[in-house]
């Protein structure tokens, strides 16, 4: 008996009309289509029912996705075999950059393929609610106000826990650095008036010794 040899066979199957969460799927948008290698292999647009059917794909192993714009989808791999006449087409899951060395190692799915979305595509960032924490990061004056607001309020508390003769202590060692500081500036302020003062001294004391060596010039001519 001769053995019966697959040359070429048509990829059948349908979209799940409802997503995981239980939401109506279809109908999908109009370009929406069932591809084989992203389209090198084979294309079907998906019906308004659901269905697909890729004709005439020859012998090999490809890999099956949905290109859709309102909803992601799982892919697969597809083998047909042409060795097999009872069971030509064979459809395991297919994950990207996790490739099997044995496909008999993958359990087979269903066939025809029964497609179900994973989630729905978000072109759009939700907008986030109020965020207390939010608005502190991103303005830092906030927090250094609410910093300054705690330590005022929590001043008075902390110095009533603090020992009286400490405080005093305390008290009187900062008063007495307050009136050195006030000392230190007043003797500068006194050394730089004195060195003005000196300054001018000296300058009337050059003047009146011009003055007499000049008289004393005059003098001694008239003489």
């Amino acid at each position: 008996m001769a053995a019966l040899y697959v040359e070429a066979a048509d990829i059948r199957g349908y979209i799940s009309p409802v997503d995981l969460a239980g939401a109506s799927v279809l109908p999908l948008a109009p370009d929406s289509s069932v591809v084989l290698d992203n389209g090198s292999s084979g294309r079907a647009f998906i019906r308004a029912d659901g269905t697909f059917v890729i004709h005439d794909v020859a012998s090999g192993s490809y890999v099956l996705s949905v290109q859709d714009r309102t909803f992601a989808f799982p892919s697969y791999k597809v083998d047909i075999a042409a060795d097999d006449a009872a069971n030509p087409i064979q459809v395991r899951p297919f994950t990207l950059g996790r490739l099997s060395a044995d496909p008999s190692t993958v359990p087979l799915l269903p066939y025809p393929l029964v497609i179900k979305p994973t989630s729905r595509l978000e072109y759009y960032e939700k907008r986030e609610g109020f965020s207390l924490w939010g608005m502190i990061q991103q303005n830092k004056m906030i927090l250094f106000m609410v910093g300054g607001i705690v330590f005022a309020m929590g001043m008075p508390k902390l110095l009533a826990m603090i020992d009286p003769e400490a405080l005093k202590e305390a008290q009187a060692s900062q008063a007495d650095l307050h009136r050195s500081m006030q000392a230190m500036q007043s003797v500068d302020v006194a050394g730089g008036l004195s060195k003005m003062l000196s300054g001018g001294d000296t300058s009337q004391a050059a003047a009146s010794s011009a003055r007499s060596s000049g008289d004393g010039f005059t003098r001694r001519r008239k003489a």
